[in-house]
């Protein structure tokens, strides 16, 4: 698999996304001053080479009741 090429605005929408993996395509844009279709774009290529794997949640046991 050949390495992608990311760029500053590349490295600035994972960060975003590894804050907080459920801001909307219009909030990342407006942070990285892109418009939402090509951010919606760069995150699609970004998961098409591998780079973004998956998006999760981190969940309270305690809150659930749980151990």
């Amino acid at each position: 698999m050949r390495k992608p090429n990311i760029d500053k605005t590349d490295e600035k929408i994972i960060d975003i996304l590894a804050a907080d993996s459920r801001m909307s395509y219009r909030e990342i844009a407006k942070r990285v001053r892109l418009s939402a279709p090509s951010t919606m774009e760069r995150i699609a290529k970004l998961r098409a080479a591998g780079v973004i794997q998956g998006f999760t949640i981190t969940t309270d046991r305690a809150a659930l009741g749980l151990p």
